[in-house]
């Protein structure tokens, strides 16, 4: 694969020039017509395609096509360019004639050559793109169809997760294909085999968690990949259908799988396909039967995944021997508690193993310095006549979300006081940046536990990009960066300027309207018009209009709020977050209570404490 250009060749039957004249160059060709239902004649596969179109794609790629094709010893060869093929149609002709090449030097004997050129997208190394045709078609290394780059074959172990998975269920021949070439994994379950309606509407594939969460990152390009594809006759029909169940916590975060399910293609059936060929239609009988049927199967694979990382969980925990020797000194009963904590800790979305280790550490000090085998003594002898041990029960959880909540406040006036020194000390733009988008509930608190929603998030990055395409380099080089997050029912814009950047309230609201106006957009065009979209821009000073006149702050502010963006300071956002935070551990006597005690636990160094590695 050359840098100006990229050769595609197959090894197959080839064309003929008939061939290449009422097949590949007519448009709309519908293959799956003809009397062999569309069933290749050598090695019996179903094809792919469905509308004759797919073909087109590859003036997406490049301006320039040369088609190379050799069959029962006839060679021919023909050249389509853009360029003319638009003069034609601009020119009124019926007919678009490709220009005849020269064969005398094709080197091969059957099948055809393709060669793209006059680009128009970047190439991806090769490394790159056997991971996307491999993750994209999974025809690709099962019986005699192998694809090559630069003369190394892809393979099934190109997705690059199956050496990740921890646990996999199964289903059909597929699935199980899958397992055999996941060397780390854990448990195997073959599941019975999934149907939907009848025999014919099968469903074949695979459902796996990865053993840490950063796994489902992809090295290239940090694009999160704990999806459950959708598979069709050995393509990619959809990307993910996992953000369709809202599956919570973190257990989506260790999700990928992939779903084979070719009776969404029949050909008896209408084209289930959207138009971009990237999505299935959802209101589909086919899909919703579909949705529902992996719905269930992700149910039951949380439990047993749940089960599954609280085991693990404890013998992580246990193989340290600190904690061990702790865990042997308790009584008998307490083991099941302490067992659920240790569980509960491995099912959070942590990669760091020193940080976890830490919170193994923490759940033996929560247990211990609260008295919370006090509370853990009652619960298994409750019943509705023995109201008091309601009461003793929850004062045991108040003292642990109190305790909780003061670590919490603790870690934040931290990271306030870390911002306010990158601040005032003129740290670098970028790491202000950094710091603040990802530390959000310096903003406001309720932003806490901030929502994705891919498809949207994906969206919103789209249209986004367009609109920074079309700024001027004085409204690019103003800001820092934008922003996009959705919390609760609502979606939230926020532009942080640069330092030192002087603008006007009308300049602010003409910039940041056209992020708030594609948002909305986006939200139209998936029936969802009626969700609030807030914008806050994140200024140095404020607007220089705000010193025109008495009053001008006060009318600005207003005009502002029609539009539903919000200017917020640099130091006031400081200010009210110490405040906010600061009142509440200096001023509550409780608080100042637990900080006594837990100014005597100093878990600084687990390792040295529990004596890892030693």
């Amino acid at each position: 694969m050359a840098d100006h250009q990229i050769t595609i060749q197959d090894n197959g039957h080839g064309m003929s020039v008939d061939d290449a004249n009422n097949r590949y160059l007519l448009v709309g060709y519908k293959r799956r017509r003809e009397d062999d239902g569309g069933i290749t004649p050598r090695f019996h596969r179903k094809t792919m395609g469905r509308k004759g179109i797919g073909k087109l794609s590859l003036f997406s790629v490049a301006k320039i096509v040369d088609v190379y094709s050799v069959k029962d010893g006839q060679r021919h060869g023909f050249r389509m360019n853009t360029d003319d093929i638009k003069w034609s149609i601009k020119g009124g002709e019926q007919f678009y004639g490709p220009e005849p090449l020269d064969v005398d030097g094709v080197g091969f004997e059957k099948g055809t050559k393709i060669v793209l050129s006059d680009l128009k997208r970047r190439i991806y190394r090769s490394g790159r793109l056997k991971k996307r045709l491999a993750r994209r078609f999974s025809v690709i290394a099962e019986g005699e169809f192998e694809v090559t780059i630069d003369g190394t074959p892809i393979t099934p172990e190109d997705r690059a997760y199956y050496e990740k998975l921890q646990y996999i269920w199964t289903f059909g021949e597929l699935g199980d294909a899958a397992a055999s070439r996941a060397p780390n994994v854990k448990k195997y379950e073959r599941a019975p085999d999934l149907v939907v309606d009848n025999v014919t509407e099968r469903i074949d594939g695979w459902i796996g968690t990865v053993e840490k969460p950063g796994q489902t990152k992809d090295p290239g390009t940090n694009k999160i990949l704990n999806t459950v594809s959708i598979m069709v006759r050995g393509k990619m029909a959809q990307e993910d259908i996992l953000e369709e169940f809202g599956e919570a916590g973190a257990y989506s975060a260790y999700v990928v799988g992939e779903i084979h399910a070719d009776f969404l293609d029949a050909d008896d059936q209408p084209d289930i396909a959207t138009t971009s060929r990237q999505q299935l239609i959802e209101d589909d009988s086919r899909y919703q039967k579909l949705r529902e049927k992996i719905g269930t199967e992700l149910k039951f694979i949380r439990r047993k995944w749940t089960r599954l990382r609280n085991e693990d969980g404890t013998r992580e925990a246990l193989a340290i021997p600190c904690i061990r020797k702790w865990y042997e000194s308790l009584e008998p009963d307490h083991w099941s508690v302490v067992e659920k904590l240790f569980g509960r800790i491995n099912r959070y979305a942590i990669d760091d193993d020193r940080a976890k280790r830490r919170l193994f550490l923490g759940a033996i000090i929560t247990f211990e310095a609260l008295k919370f085998r006090n509370v853990v003594g009652v619960i298994d002898v409750i019943n509705v006549n023995t109201l008091d041990y309601v009461g003793k029960i929850f004062r045991g959880l108040d003292r642990l979300e109190l305790r909780s909540y003061y670590q919490i406040t603790r870690q934040r006036l931290e990271l306030i006081r870390k911002f306010r020194e990158l601040v005032d000390g003129g740290a670098k733009e970028k790491v202000i940046q950094k710091h603040l988008f990802d530390h959000l509930r310096l903003l406001d608190p309720s932003w806490e536990r901030a929502t994705r929603t891919k498809r949207m998030q994906y969206s919103v990055s789209e249209v986004f990009g367009d609109i920074d395409a079309k700024l001027t380099d004085a409204q690019k080089t103003s800001r820092l960066d934008i922003k996009y997050m959705t919390t609760g029912n609502k979606h939230v814009i926020i532009e942080l300027k640069r330092p030192g950047c002087a603008l006007n309230s009308d300049d602010i609201q003409r910039q940041i309207t056209k992020y708030r106006g594609a948002v909305i957009n986006t939200l139209k065009s998936r029936g969802r018009e009626n969700e609030p979209v807030e914008c806050i821009c994140i200024l140095d000073k404020h607007p220089k209009d705000w010193k025109d006149y008495p009053g001008a702050e006060r009318e600005s502010r207003g005009a502002l709020e029609k539009f539903h963006i919000r200017i917020v300071t640099y130091d006031k956002l400081i200010r009210n977050a110490e405040r906010m935070y600061g009142d509440y551990a200096e001023n509550d006597e409780n608080v100042t209570k637990m900080n006594r005690l837990i100014q005597e636990i100093d878990p600084a160094d687990v390792d040295a404490m529990c004596g890892v590695g030693t």
